[in-house]
């Protein structure tokens, strides 16, 4: 009877102690601090809903992205080209290099964008590109600015990666590009993964 007691309690105990441990070192999630991402999203909110803008708002919004893409630099790096693929789309490749110390990254997403100069006198097509365009072409005709004419967010790896490891990073995209006029950026906009697993069932 004793026996059978344990082994009931022991059948119950183990699915238990496996979801846990797996809550903990399995459960895929964000690479950066959620904290510092709900700061990220109330500063962004209360730019866009500031009724008047001034010429500092320009910079604000730049030094709020700028606070983003450092948390996401600090959890991944890589180097990437693009190139025309020949279907009106535009092919990304290169190097994800995981940077989250002690963690395993599952998905990396990075946002490309494509851009056009613009110069004073032309319109924006994206008019955050410089949301004080007009007042800056004032003070300054030859004032010029990269207008993103085109972006978009695309998954460029699926696959587990430890800290320092290297690993491709592929997107086929939908973005038409011209190397002669336009130029592109891209960067990291989200990283998951899970913490390195010291009895190693998930790594």
């Amino acid at each position: 009877m004793r026996t059978r007691t344990f082994f009931l309690v022991f059948l119950i105990a183990l699915p238990l102690t496996y979801t846990a441990y797996w809550y903990v070192y399995g459960r895929e999630r964000d690479l950066f601090e959620g904290t510092e991402l709900k700061t990220f999203r109330k500063d962004l909110d209360r730019f866009f809903l500031a009724k008047d803008a001034d010429k500092g708002e320009s910079k604000r919004l730049s030094d709020i992205w700028d606070r983003r893409s450092a948390l996401l630099a600090a959890a991944s790096d890589g180097r990437f080209s693009l190139t025309p693929n020949g279907s009106g789309g535009s092919t990304l490749s290169g190097i994800f290099v995981s940077g989250k110390q002690d963690w395993i990254t599952n998905r990396a997403y990075v946002h490309i964008r494509i851009l056009e100069k613009r110069h004073c006198g032309e319109k924006l097509q994206n008019r955050f590109s410089d949301v004080d365009w007009e007042k800056n072409c004032a003070s300054d005709p030859t004032h010029t600015v990269m207008d993103t004419v085109d972006g978009q967010a695309y998954q460029c790896f699926v696959g587990k990666v430890a800290y320092g490891e290297t690993a491709p990073c592929h997107a086929e995209t939908v973005l038409p590009f011209d190397p002669s006029k336009q130029s592109w950026a891209v960067s990291v906009s989200k990283v998951t993964g899970h913490p390195q697993d010291p009895l190693g069932m998930f790594d």
